[in-house]
């Protein structure tokens, strides 16, 4: 069940792709799109996120989750009226998110070191800053 959980997390930006791809004169839009553009930017470069598109979306869609996850961790600060509880939930995040980019990804999803690395930033540098700003 967590396994499956965690595999419609990753799939959340490939269900919401805004934009249409054409493929043998059919266009296509949601998921069917961004599939297409994975393997037209697959088979073009060997590597679907040297297409530059799908990687400004992905890490945008990274740093949208960020704010999330610091949302979530100011109403954790709230709800346990401590600065405290939302600190432990961040660092237990940027744990998650460095275990996933670091060992995870490459191992079970064949993720270039490049793109983890982008991954990690993306979603880290804004919680680096929100926890430079609450101390």
């Amino acid at each position: 069940m967590l396994k499956h959980l965690y595999s419609l997390l990753l799939e959340i930006p490939n269900r919401l792709y805004p934009f249409t791809t054409t493929v043998d004169g059919k266009t296509l839009s949601g998921i069917d799109a961004y599939n297409a553009r994975l393997l037209i930017c697959t088979e073009k470069f060997g590597n679907p996120f040297a297409c530059k598109d799908l990687f400004i979306y992905r890490e945008a869609f990274h740093l949208i989750g960020a704010l999330v996850v610091i949302a979530v961790a100011y109403g954790i600060e709230k709800i346990f009226t401590s600065p405290l509880a939302g600190f432990i939930f961040l660092g237990i995040f940027v744990l998650f998110i460095t275990v996933q980019e670091a060992y995870i990804h490459p191992h079970f999803y064949h993720q270039l070191c490049w793109k983890g690395v982008a991954d990690w930033l993306a979603w880290c540098i804004p919680i680096g800053i929100y926890l430079l700003f609450r101390l």
